[in-house]
């Protein structure tokens, strides 16, 4: 598996809210993750930052599971600690006062692949097509999960952006943790600095030109910015070998 990632500030905001992680650990297992802060002032900085380390740290420490119930816990464990870390934090002081962070990511174990997310970043995969593998824990995803509106309307809907689960905001959180098929050729964690301005049309041709991951990263970021830069965008590509 090759992995790269970038993050951006975009052309409008002055601070970088996103953070990022991609690594492999010695027993060949590899995790990419992807957080976008939520607060006032510095606060999602904050947040990201510390759930980015959280995570991070959990995955240096990952021991070798044998079971996918287990490589499931330990996600779960993982992102709870997370979850404790932004919210202690948050209850220390008034300037990080309801901060938070949305989290997506992968662990690739040995025989499988696992996506996590909370929030409204993403994970995708290129299988015959691009797919979304997640759906955005928002306002609106839950009136469209409800029949209360369709799709279409739900990119209007006032408050439909407004997120029903993120690391951080509550003392206990609850992330969709899924294994996905082994067949994808490629996958993408990326912030909503990218799915929120970019079509999936754009981005699925990026991903099959016959680029180094490098440079398609960095065409992503671009396509963001050219869509107007307004939000800071954060981008890693996980490809098979030979993709």
């Amino acid at each position: 598996m090759i992995i790269y990632g970038l993050s951006d500030t975009g052309l409008i905001r002055k601070q970088n809210q996103d953070s990022y992680y991609y690594s492999t650990n010695v027993n060949g297992e590899s995790f990419a993750i992807v957080c976008d802060g939520i607060g006032g002032g510095n606060a999602g900085d904050v947040a990201s930052q510390l759930a980015k380390d959280s995570l991070a740290k959990s995955f240096i420490e990952k021991p070798v599971l044998k079971s996918d119930q287990k490589n499931r816990e330990w996600i779960l464990d993982a992102i709870n600690k997370a979850n404790d870390e932004v919210f202690t934090q948050s209850t220390k002081s008034k300037e990080l006062k309801g901060m938070g962070t949305t989290l997506a990511g992968v662990l690739f174990t040995a025989d499988a692949t696992f996506i996590f997310h909370c929030g409204d970043s993403r994970v995708y995969a290129i299988y015959e097509d691009l797919i979304s593998l997640t759906e955005d824990h928002n306002f609106a995803a839950d009136l469209v999960s409800a029949g209360e509106i369709t799709a279409s309307e739900a990119s209007l809907h006032p408050r439909g952006g407004m997120l029903t689960k993120a690391l951080g905001i509550w003392n206990e959180v609850e992330p969709t943790i899924n294994k996905i098929k082994e067949s994808y050729k490629a996958l993408l964690v990326c912030s909503d600095g990218l799915h929120g301005f970019v079509s999936s049309s754009i981005i699925k041709n990026i991903l099959e030109q016959n680029w180094s991951i490098e440079e398609k990263v960095k065409e992503l970021i671009k396509a963001s910015e050219n869509a107007g830069g307004f939000d800071n965008v954060t981008v890693i590509i996980a490809e098979k070998e030979g993709y």
